[in-house]
């Protein structure tokens, strides 16, 4: 009994391990989409109420993509 309640929790520690991963992955990806937004956009013109509404939309994705993740994770 002890084995198999081990290997529960051992497969459910590395389902969580990759869940991190690739929501790390994806915040990285994310932030170096907005960023090239706002480079670009500032290059552009100098328009900073633009710029704070994609900061502001960049937030929103990494908190709506950590949701999914955590409910991932949970199972």
């Amino acid at each position: 009994m002890k084995t198999k309640r081990y290997e529960k929790n051992s497969l459910k520690l590395w389902q969580t391990y990759i869940v991190l991963i690739l929501y790390a992955s994806v915040c990285v990806c994310q932030t170096a989409i907005v960023s090239s937004l706002i480079r670009t956009k500032k290059e552009r013109k100098k328009d900073f109420v633009s710029l704070s509404f994609m900061i502001h939309q960049g937030i929103n994705i990494h908190a709506v993509s950590g949701n999914f993740f955590v409910r991932l994770a949970a199972g």
